[in-house]
């Protein structure tokens, strides 16, 4: 898991071959914010979802992880909490995975926490487990981009 602002982001595209067209079209978003909905840019490889929502109180959000995709959570506006545990954190019998959807859920206990404002982002790898979406202080309306890169 990483956290960084965007002002640090272009030190991040020698990670994946496919972090800068991602990065791009967050700069893009910046200055003319998308509708939310997906976003195609290279296929399977390569897209994006522009979310708009309420943040979830802790009890009603889920633990997810990928297995094909990283995902980059960069928050447009408003602020979220995300919760973060490594894979091998999985309770034992918990884990199902959707493979249609990409999106394995469990049940875990948190290893850290972090608050997502605007201009910041998180990449989280597959052996990553996480819990966005979570209300901080109260729920609350947030735009996100939500980056999804081929592993």
């Amino acid at each position: 898991m990483i956290l960084a602002t965007f002002a640090d982001h272009a030190k991040l595209t020698a990670l994946h071959p496919l972090f800068a067209q991602g990065f791009d079209f967050i700069e893009e978003a910046l200055k003319h914010p998308p509708v939310p909905g997906k976003y195609d840019l290279m296929g399977g490889k390569l897209f994006v979802r522009m979310q708009e929502y309420a943040t979830n109180p802790l009890e009603a959000s889920l633990w997810e992880a990928h297995r094909r995709y990283i995902d980059i959570q960069f928050m447009l506006s408003g602020t979220e909490e995300q919760f973060w545990a490594p894979l091998s954190a999985a309770k034992p019998g918990t884990l199902v995975y959707d493979d249609a959807s990409d999106l394995l859920r469990c049940e875990a206990k948190a290893h850290s926490s972090i608050v997502l404002h605007p201009g910041e982002f998180t990449i989280f790898y597959p052996e990553d487990l996480h819990m966005p979406s979570c209300a901080h202080d109260s729920v609350a309306t947030v735009q996100k981009i939500v980056v999804k890169v081929a592993v």
